[in-house]
């Protein structure tokens, strides 16, 4: 049995269902998620999704006075750059009170384990993708609006990070640092241009999967499984340790590379055929 008979034949989240309804946070990482949900469902089903996306702002809305853009014209950055977003058409809610879907967060989708397909799509692929050797691109928690204390939001202290950052850049990397509040437009470039991306378990690691780059995720919380299955996890409730550990980061990007490279394969199979 070829993989596409395998995976549509046996289809687990709402097989033939072509609407979905989601609610958004500020986060570009959460509607991405969502684009993806709806993009491969489309596919599946074989006809255009439907997806009433739920703004619990308006339009217009800036979480914070320094962001470059709206959290909406975010989203649109990002949404006409996927392949093939005409399978999926866009209805978008602003202002919303919708406090059930608030709670529930979606519906018309089914969270089941072992289902990391359902939750993959690509950017379109005629954006280049060529890394620039040693550019590494790093995002940590230091510069977040809010800062959460505890959680995978805070894997380590900022001076660890710093620390790492300043190994990095001794060892002769490239480092860019990405916050909340890089232009979207800017966070893309670095990122599909990079040999390799740093980060803990959010803000733009939907962008370093859709493009399949090599990912290392530093993370005490299992949803990086989740959400970023192709990354290398860096558990955090283990000893990892700065001084120690970090001259192994060529095999762990290099690890990295082959197992998303190895997520992509899949991907194309099943939804390009090759």
């Amino acid at each position: 049995m070829d993989l596409w008979n395998h995976w549509a034949g046996n289809w687990r989240d709402n097989y033939g269902n072509d609407k979905i309804r989601w609610k958004t946070t500020v986060g570009i990482g959460d509607s991405m998620y969502a684009l993806n949900v709806a993009h491969m469902r489309a596919l599946v089903n074989q006809k255009p999704t439907k997806l009433q996306i739920h703004f619990y702002h308006d339009d217009f809305y800036y979480h914070h006075y320094e962001d470059p853009e709206s959290v909406y014209d975010r989203f649109e950055y990002v949404r006409k750059r996927y392949m093939w977003p005409d399978l999926v058409h866009i209805d978008p809610v602003f202002n919303s009170n919708d406090t059930k879907l608030y709670k529930q967060f979606y519906q018309g989708i089914t969270r089941r384990s072992k289902t990391e397909l359902y939750r993959y799509w690509s950017f379109d692929p005629t954006l280049q993708v060529e890394s620039t050797p040693y550019k590494i691109v790093i995002w940590r928690p230091t510069f977040n609006a809010a800062q959460q204390l505890t959680g995978h939001k805070l894997p380590m202290l900022d001076h660890e990070w710093q620390r790492m950052v300043d190994r990095l850049r001794d060892f002769g990397y490239n480092i860019v640092e990405l916050c909340y509040r890089t232009p979207v437009s800017e966070a893309m470039y670095h990122i599909r241009t990079c040999e390799c991306c740093i980060s803990y378990e959010g803000m733009w690691h939907y962008i370093a999967k859709n493009f399949f780059k090599p990912h290392i995720v530093f993370s005490s919380y299992g949803i990086t499984r989740w959400h970023t299955p192709a990354a290398i996890w860096i558990d955090t409730k283990k000893e990892f340790m700065i001084h120690r550990d970090l001259k192994d980061i060529e095999y762990l990007m290099e690890a990295a590379t082959e197992k998303v490279e190895a997520y992509k394969h899949v991907f194309n199979r099943f939804v390009n055929g090759w």
